[in-house]
């Protein structure tokens, strides 16, 4: 999994934007970066971690450049994130 987080976070630093979607490519990447230092995925943790990964993607989806790429590899590690997060629930 460590290799889609580096590669998202390349692919953060690497996105092309007007002037206009600025503000929110450095909110998604500010808040990306919050991600990267969770550490903490014991069951209570995992959902903020997978909350923090959605306001990356709200902040993503008020930018009118294709961001085809980063949104489909933030997805699979969405969906890594929620099967660990089921697997952790369903013991309880």
């Amino acid at each position: 999994m460590a290799d889609i987080r580096n590669d998202i976070l390349f692919q953060l630093r690497s996105i092309q934007v007007g002037t206009k979607d600025e503000k929110e490519l450095r909110e998604a990447l500010k808040r990306y970066e919050i991600f990267l230092v969770m550490q903490d995925y014991s069951a209570p943790q995992l959902g903020k971690v997978i909350d923090q990964l959605l306001e990356v993607v709200e902040e993503l989806r008020k930018i009118s450049s294709d961001i085809t790429d980063v949104r489909l590899d933030l997805d699979r590690l969405l969906k890594a994130y929620g099967r660990k997060w089921s697997e952790q629930n369903a013991d309880r």
